[in-house]
Order: structure tokens, then sequence, then C-alpha cells
């Protein structure tokens, strides 16, 4: 599992010490969930996350397969795809698209994103179009899936 440390990350959960010492390790490292590999030219490759599946309404979804056909579709450069609490479905799949350029409108790329989604046996499904000029990072990815799952609180 790959592990972060740096002045970028936070020092742990505002008012949660037990997801604080389940989230950092004792020499303060954040663990991101996410599984890497260095490669022989020294770069980090990330080969997948230490929890692959999201279950949502009974059905097993792999966030890499979602993610892979995702960033297959015209004008998409890059996705992330998280699970988050949800209480009917046990966990909502949430996607963050970021397209190549700003095209269409939000509610049109949203309905053409849900359709792929569904194939994937997704009950319930939230896109999020990130009209930005970077790339989703770990950190992001991270940040994402937490400022997420902080407003469905």
């Amino acid at each position: 599992e790959m592990q972060v440390r740096g002045a970028s990350v936070c020092p742990g959960y505002w008012r949660r010490p037990q997801e604080s010492a389940m989230a950092f390790t004792s020499d303060g490292y954040f663990r991101t969930g996410d599984l890497g590999r260095i490669l022989p030219d020294g770069s980090l490759e990330i080969v997948g996350r230490a929890k692959d599946v999201i279950i949502t309404g009974g059905a097993n979804v792999n966030p890499l397969e979602v993610e892979s056909a995702l960033d297959a579709c015209p004008g998409v450069a890059e996705s992330a795809v998280v699970g988050v609490p949800d209480p009917e479905y046990g966990e909502a799949v949430v996607a963050f698209v970021v397209p190549q350029k700003q095209s269409g409108t939000p509610e049109t790329n949203q309905n053409y994103f849900s359709e792929i989604i569904t194939s994937f046996l997704v009950f319930y499904a939230k896109i999020l179009c990130c009209y930005k000029q970077y790339m989703i990072s770990v950190i992001l990815y991270i940040n994402f899936h937490n400022v997420f799952v902080r407003q469905l609180s």
C-alpha cells in the first residue's frame, strides 16, 4: 500500500482520533488505500486499490473497470471512481471525470457518463465533471473522496 507524508497531507482527521489512528502509521505516514510499485526508472506506478470493490445494492462494482470504461470515452482526460456511504444502497458510486476540454453542458455529460456506469449494474451513481486544466492525482483523489463523504454525512 502506498503511504504519503508531507506538508500537504493533513496530520489527522478533525476530532476523530480512532479514524486517524487507522489511517496513519505511527511515524506519520497516511495510508492512501492505493497499491503501487516502484518501476526500474524509479517512478511509481499505481496498480490498484487496497479495497477494489464497491458494493452497491448487492452488486459488486470494480472501480478500475468503470474508470477504464470512462477513460476510453472520447473527450475524457481522466477519471476516478470511488464508493461512498449510502443509506439505501450501502455504497453509492461516485465518478470524478476530467474532460480533455470543456464541451457540452454538465447535464449532458452527466447523462452520457451515467449510461456507461449503469452498464456495470450500478443502481445509483453520481457523476461530477471537473472542468479544470489539471489531472486527478492521488492526493486529489483522496481529497475528492473525503470531501464528498463529508458532504453526504
